[in-house]
């Protein structure tokens, strides 16, 4: 850890042992929620650095990977809680959305005081595309909390099973959202724009395999599949789903994208617009 981080989205600013432990602790990837964060965890968000623009943009990436840790603890989970319909894991997961809503709301109102300062316009576009990401990561959890853990419980109550082909694709799906939610979290520290690149790209590639899912889970309706009838539902708003998220995360690569020309002039392009 002998050296400091630099992340060039905070004009370079040098960030300090939170921001590597935070690192880490994404790598490390835990397998399912412990708790909730709001007994231990310690705000980045410090008032004296509200004068000091790249302190106070510094502090709110911190708490902003913060809650992609969260998110990706709650994500983390989903299959297994679809196939257990652990109600007390249900119910831990649920409880970390609290806390998402909670840092969410202070990094808008921080941002949003560090914005009434005199900034030039770098900072200002950064403190907004800040916010922006926030909102998205609440999203997100808001996205898993209320309809991927309800279909995990509707699945469990009616005592439904997927086809072993609709369960693989459902598991590959997540995995690759889990995947580019990790990179992303990686894109807050680095600002690297082949990172932001492969995490557009993936969205594309994600939008296919959502469509050959429903494809090959329309032709399994048509085989009389007794699975695949009572489960349909289910499968197709989970694909939905992990679509909506997979694109929620994708927006937090636009700003590097978007001031290298590169969501100007190519195919990433049309796909950051839809």
């Amino acid at each position: 850890r002998g050296a400091l981080c630099v992340v060039r989205a905070m004009n370079n600013a040098p960030l300090c042992l939170p921001m590597s432990r935070a690192v880490q602790r994404v790598l490390a990837a835990p397998t399912e929620p412990e708790g909730t964060l709001a007994e231990t965890r310690i705000s980045a968000l410090k008032r004296e650095a509200i004068d000091v623009p790249n302190l106070a943009i510094a502090g709110a990436t911190r708490e902003l990977i913060g809650m992609g840790e969260t998110v990706q603890r709650m994500l983390t989970p989903v299959m297994d809680l679809y196939e257990s319909g652990s109600p007390a894991r249900i119910a831990q997961t649920r409880a970390l959305d609290d806390e998402l809503d909670k840092v969410q709301a202070e990094i808008k109102l921080y941002l949003a005081e560090v914005a009434r300062k005199r900034l030039d316009p770098t900072d200002v576009q950064r403190c907004f595309e800040l916010t922006g990401h926030a909102i998205s990561l609440e999203h997100v959890g808001d996205i898993i909390v209320k309809d991927l853990l309800s279909l995990a419980e509707k699945k469990r109550d009616r005592r439904l099973r997927f086809t072993p082909d609709g369960w693989r694709e459902l598991t590959d799906l997540h995995q690759r959202v889990l995947a580019n939610l990790h990179l992303t979290l990686n894109l807050l520290v680095s600002g690297d724009r082949e990172t932001a690149r492969q995490i557009v790209e993936e969205k594309d590639r994600l939008r296919q395999l959502e469509r050959d899912s429903s494809s090959r889970h329309l032709a399994r309706l048509r085989e009389g599949s007794i699975d695949a009838i009572e489960s349909s539902e289910i499968h197709l708003e989970t694909i939905r789903h992990y679509k909506q998220i997979n694109s929620l995360v994708a927006t937090i690569a636009y700003p590097i994208l978007r001031e290298s020309g590169e969501l100007l002039d190519s195919r990433l392009s049309t796909t950051a617009a839809e």
